[in-house]
């Protein structure tokens, strides 16, 4: 197993208990990183519990942190317990479409090799206008490098046939999260109600791996 990227899956509130182990059994099969639930459901605790699987209980006050803050109290509830700082953090969300590729998740390693690259964001085309202009849709625009320049709920870029949308999914290097969720919101942050702004406002270097082939 690789012991360089630590991987949470993180439950939203709808969560199954069969939705995590199959996602957790998908994540295993792709042998990225060790992987821990984190949760506020104890009856998912108890499952995974019972699986010998990897699981933390987090209070409802930890999970309105949102993705970030949730991830962030993990890294530290675990190196409190005694273990190293992981180099690279995933964050999973459940509720993911059953049909995305995650096994192209085992790329984000190489993408760290680049010098400038602290977060990675993982990406799926949308082509209808109805997606488009969803705003529960965030969009992302990044240049010829993969490096994000901006993210909107607004349809952008605009004009576009094919646009970009977040999936969720991030990939950061710890001290980077450390950084990130200490600082404060940015104003584009709040403006667009899109937390990971506040990483591309501080110039950190965040790159778009696409999940999905156009």
């Amino acid at each position: 197993m690789n012991d360089d990227i630590r991987v949470f899956i993180c439950t939203q509130a709808d969560a199954e208990l069969s939705d995590v182990l199959n996602m957790h059994e998908t994540l295993s099969k792709i042998r990225i990183g060790e992987i821990t639930v984190l949760t506020k459901n104890q009856a998912i605790v108890d499952g995974l519990t019972k699986e010998n699987l990897n699981v933390i209980l987090q209070p409802e006050k930890v999970c309105e942190y949102g993705l970030m803050g949730r991830t962030w109290a993990a890294v530290q509830q675990i190196m409190a317990a005694g273990e190293s700082e992981p180099p690279i953090v995933m964050a999973i969300p459940t509720g993911l479409p059953k049909d995305l590729p995650l096994d192209s998740l085992r790329a984000c390693r190489s993408v760290f090799w680049h010098e400038w690259v602290d977060m990675v964001l993982f990406g799926g085309f949308i082509y209808e206008e109805i997606d488009k202009n969803n705003p529960t849709n965030v969009k992302i625009i990044a240049n010829r490098e993969h490096r994000v320049v901006y993210m909107s709920r607004s349809a952008i870029p605009y004009g576009a046939d094919i646009m970009v949308k977040d999936l969720g999914i991030r990939a950061y290097r710890t001290r980077t999260l450390q950084r990130i969720v200490s600082a404060e919101p940015t104003p584009l942050e709040v403006v667009e109600h899109i937390p990971m702004l506040r990483g591309i406002e501080l110039g950190i270097g965040c790159y778009l791996s696409m999940l999905e082939q156009q």
